[in-house]
């Protein structure tokens, strides 16, 4: 009797622990849930971590572990990424105090 218990509570387990992985749901259903990348809080962090690759560039090329040639040519390529980023940024914060899109205030 014991026995057939403890197959039943393995079949068990292995159904809970299985079923997701052969089942037919999309993986957005199963609480992944969909990023928006556009949106000015992902921005806001898309810009410090351009920033923060700026310093380490900086600090690699202090230290010798990066040619001049190939500090160049990285610190313009983040410039540039750093520039649409701020871009982005100035262009949601234009649409948000435009006279179309200002919130009315309660006061």
């Amino acid at each position: 009797m014991t026995i057939l218990i403890e197959l039943l509570l393995i079949i068990a387990v292995s159904f809970i622990v299985g079923y997701p992985l052969f089942s037919k749901i999309p993986r957005s259903m199963m609480g992944v849930r969909n990023i928006n990348t556009n949106g000015l809080p992902h921005l806001l962090v898309q810009k410090e971590v351009a920033y923060a690759t700026l310093k380490d560039l900086d600090f690699d090329f202090k230290t010798g572990k990066l040619s001049d040639e190939d500090y160049q040519e990285l610190k313009t390529q983040y410039e540039k990424k750093a520039i649409g980023i701020l871009e982005k940024i100035d262009n949601i914060s234009k649409k948000q105090l435009s006279p179309a899109g200002k919130r009315k205030r309660k006061g």
